[in-house]
């Protein structure tokens, strides 16, 4: 049986900046307040994304526009690893959307801070959680992409699992898998 605590995780998800969010909702955006449309000047906010026991996190940006500065320092977007500020994974400012975001805990910390003046559009992200962080991959479809597991065409490592979340482009999008190779050793009892 699951302990309370284990329900506690994840029935809160993620809770902070006036939203909660709760296991159904996996895969539904997260943004800043007031996206599409700017973002508020002196804006504080915190929130937390926890994955359920014995998973990590993963962070992929749709979109990003903060005011740009080589510091950060006017708007930022910080991410932490784990519930508390100590392990500062990256701190995000401008327009170029970031690279994929990976905990090596159980939970990220997100701090968004905004000053006085130009405020743009803010940010878009959807989270994702992986039993194996080193074997997660989020993967926006194109025409005639490939998705191989580790290590193709070698033989695939031992004890691995992997998780592939694929999306389409637009939501008008359907993908079609098409397998030209498969080969993964057969299971006897």
């Amino acid at each position: 049986g699951q302990s309370s605590r284990d329900v506690e995780q994840q029935e809160i998800l993620l809770q902070g900046c006036g939203n909660r969010f709760t296991l159904h909702e996996l895969g539904k955006p997260i943004t800043s307040a007031n996206y599409p449309d700017p973002y508020f000047n002196r804006e504080r906010c915190s929130f937390y994304i926890h994955a359920p026991i014995g998973q990590t996190v993963l962070v992929k940006f749709e979109e990003f526009h903060l005011e740009d500065h080589p510091s950060c320092c006017y708007d930022s977007l910080s991410i932490f690893d784990g519930n508390t500020t100590s392990t500062q994974l990256i701190k995000l400012c401008g327009n170029n959307l970031p690279a994929v975001v990976k905990s090596t805990q159980s939970s990220l910390r997100f701090e968004f801070k905004s000053d006085a003046s130009t405020s743009y559009s803010g940010f878009k992200f959807r989270f994702y959680f992986c039993r194996n962080s080193s074997c997660c991959k989020v993967l926006t479809v194109t025409n005639n992409d490939n998705v191989t597991s580790p290590n193709y065409p070698q033989k695939y490592p031992n004890n691995q699992y992997c998780q592939y979340y694929l999306i389409a482009p637009s939501v008008w999008t359907r993908l079609r898998l098409r397998f030209t190779f498969f080969d993964v050793e057969r299971f006897s009892t």
